[in-house]
């Protein structure tokens, strides 16, 4: 057996083993869990930016309620002063209504705010719920998806272990050399070797130079395609 027919079996092997791998990716159940394991990463996020949103309502909902309390402390004062004038239509009695009056007015916009974001919190906690139920169903049917597919890898883990052995008992029987050449083509196209069809290479199907044909029927070693850089094989 030439060095080109130990490559060449294997490759045969090198590709049945990236196909079944392959196939083993995109199993069904496979895809699903990776479909739910991003599903509940992001409600995990969206459950985290609530979780941040409530906590900057409540803080703003603390300092308006200190707010109101401060006002209304104001407001206290300011009528009694007001009660205690004996004109109530001097400058100063005119001044302190206007005060009384803003503080009044900024204890009503804060109350509207208040209620505005009464509902907001009512909206994300209602919100934060939804969520967390849908989190709970995903991860339950995560971990049940799961235990199938595990079962479902340890047979394909063990039957891709017995193809990867064989695929590997046959790269021994290839030149070193020649082994590292082929895997390096195959990281830029796949298969790395083809055989001629006709005066064109089986791989990108592009014209082959008659130098390169020649070289081929007078076996001079190891061809490549100029096109593509395979590996050209003929048997």
């Amino acid at each position: 057996m030439s060095k080109l027919d130990a490559l060449w079996e294997y490759q045969k092997a090198d590709l049945v083993t990236d196909d079944f791998e392959n196939k083993a990716k995109k199993s069904p159940r496979r895809v699903k869990l990776l479909k739910l394991r991003a599903l509940i990463a992001e409600m995990q996020e969206q459950l985290q930016k609530i979780k941040e949103s409530l906590a900057a309502y409540q803080e703003n909902v603390a300092s308006f309620q200190g707010e109101i309390e401060t006002q209304e402390g104001r407001i206290a004062s300011y009528a009694t002063k007001l009660e205690g004038m004996e004109n109530s239509e001097s400058e100063g009695a005119a001044e302190l209504m206007a005060e009384l009056r803003a503080s009044i007015d900024k204890v009503r916009s804060i109350e509207k705010q208040l209620a505005e974001m009464s509902n907001s919190l009512t909206g994300m906690d209602r919100q934060q719920k939804e969520v967390r139920m849908k989190a709970m169903k995903a991860r339950a049917e995560y971990s049940q998806l799961k235990a199938a597919y595990d079962e479902e890898f340890k047979g394909a883990s063990e039957e891709l272990g017995r193809l990867r052995a064989a695929r590997n008992a046959l790269g021994e029987k290839v030149d070193a050399a020649l082994l590292q050449k082929y895997k390096n083509i195959k990281l830029i196209c796949s298969p790395p070797m083809a055989k001629p069809n006709g005066d064109q290479c089986g791989g990108c199907h592009m014209s082959l130079p008659s130098v390169v044909l020649t070289a081929l029927k007078e076996d001079k070693g190891i061809v490549e395609c100029d096109n593509c850089g395979r590996i050209l094989y003929q048997p």
